[in-house]
């Protein structure tokens, strides 16, 4: 059983089948999982004395122990998880090849746990550990091919994807940088001279010159590669405006859902950039 193919084990009752499919994603912690994860904090916890980090960690706590806390609510269960694997890298300093490698079975063990019982999170190891929503096996390889890349539009779509699917994401944020690494590839290709350069000049750049511009040669005659591009970065751009209210309206914040739609499109323009697709022609 793979995180790509999740499925339910027989223990599910029949209420989850009925009304879900088994690719079905639990946002919580539920009951056949429960039992698993509770055994995995407390082997951390006691193995590797852990119980004073994690309470501060989670800003002190009204349960006398971390177990107890883990067992009362799911959320704050996901909180201990987290922070236990935050804490963790800091093992490998040790260069303990014993201790090590059974850290090593023991985030394996955590990371089967979550995919086998079809958990909404995964363990991400980008900066670090720490839990993540899982996201699409082809958007997340495309965000880390992205982020692979040297350079400040790489480093912000990094930053703005941690901001996005985090235990505790923060989409304004993750909007916000999403376009700034749109931003600097933009004006890089565009207004390359501009000292006070911004999207809005490299979009009008692109817009009164759109006859010489190309992605990739995927032209027709009915819609230009350059037209698509500029209608992308218009959408960047627009509803950016319209959140940081430039109308003289009050800065309204990004739900989830716009966070991740522009994230998913930042990382698509940037990769067109890096990869030498836009052209001049």
């Amino acid at each position: 059983m793979t995180a790509d193919k999740p499925s339910l084990p027989l223990s599910v009752g029949r209420e989850v089948r009925s009304t879900s499919s088994l690719s079905v994603f639990h946002a919580g912690v539920p009951p056949h999982t429960s039992p698993s994860l509770l055994g995995w904090v407390w082997s951390m916890v006691r193995d590797h004395d852990l119980e004073g980090y994690v309470q501060a960690k989670q800003g002190g706590s009204k349960f006398r122990t971390i177990y107890e806390a883990a067992t009362m609510n799911d959320d704050l269960m996901l909180d201990v998880v987290d922070s236990i694997l935050q804490h963790l890298p800091t093992f490998d300093e040790s260069g303990d090849y014993v201790t090590q490698n059974k850290l090593r079975v023991l985030v394996a063990a955590l990371q089967s746990i979550l995919a086998e019982s079809s958990s909404a999170f995964a363990v991400d190891f980008s900066d670090g550990m720490r839990l993540v929503q899982r996201v699409d096996k082809t958007a997340e390889q495309a965000s880390a091919d992205a982020v692979e890349q040297d350079g400040h539009a790489s480093g912000l779509l990094k930053t703005a994807w941690s901001a996005t699917f985090n235990r505790n994401p923060n989409p304004s944020s993750s909007y916000r940088d999403a376009v700034l690494a749109v931003e600097w590839v933009a004006c890089r290709a565009f207004t390359p001279g501009d000292e006070q350069p911004s999207l809005g000049k490299a979009i009008g750049h692109l817009q009164g010159t759109l006859t010489t511009w190309t992605v990739a040669t995927l032209d027709d005659h009915q819609q230009a590669s350059a037209e698509t591009l500029l209608a992308m970065l218009k959408t960047v751009w627009q509803n950016y405006q319209r959140h940081l209210g430039a109308d003289g309206s009050p800065a309204q914040p990004a739900t989830q859902e716009e966070a991740e739609a522009i994230l998913f499109l930042a990382v698509t323009i940037v990769r067109w950039f890096e990869r030498g697709l836009v052209k001049h022609i």
